[in-house]
């Protein structure tokens, strides 16, 4: 929902889509449990304001990378992950899996600039996911958003 907001939004102020693409996968993985991150690329070129080119920073066209899918396995089997746990992440700088106690922890970081974030999943050990936090580097200690993820059912519509 949210990414189809933002390209509604991209395509009222002027953008078109040109291109989607998928790029190489990304596997993560700690004991029995394993992350599987598939990306993609599209490509935005900006038509309707080609003449305010490098304005807020936007040239007439930008590659915007994102998580298609996080796909969460523990002992091989596939544990389903919320759309909303990856869909709103873009511009992935880095991706990094560790343990904590029993509980395995999923950073990611990307953005650019002012806009930069940090996401940090917690996944349980059996590989549910069970909580997201967001913040951006700049105040470390102020946490933006958190969003806690109850038992869920993969045939469900997250």
């Amino acid at each position: 929902m949210k990414r189809i907001f933002l390209f509604c939004v991209l395509i009222q102020l002027g953008c078109a889509i040109a291109s989607e693409k998928e790029i190489p996968t990304e596997t993560l993985t700690i004991k029995n449990f394993r992350i599987k991150l598939d990306y993609a690329d599209f490509e935005l070129k900006n038509s309707k304001f080609s003449n305010l080119n490098g304005y807020w920073g936007f040239s007439k066209s930008k590659t915007i990378n994102y998580i298609k899918a996080i796909k969460s396995f523990y002992n091989n089997k596939k544990k389903p992950v919320p759309l909303d746990v990856y869909i709103d992440l873009t511009d992935i700088k880095s991706t990094k899996l560790f343990q904590n106690g029993e509980m395995f922890l999923l950073e990611i970081k990307g953005g650019e600039q002012s806009s930069s974030y940090i996401s940090r999943i917690t996944f349980s050990n059996t590989g549910q996911a069970l909580k997201r936090e967001i913040w951006v580097p700049m105040f470390p200690e102020q946490t933006r958003q958190v969003t806690t993820y109850s038992h869920f059912d993969e045939n469900s519509n997250l």
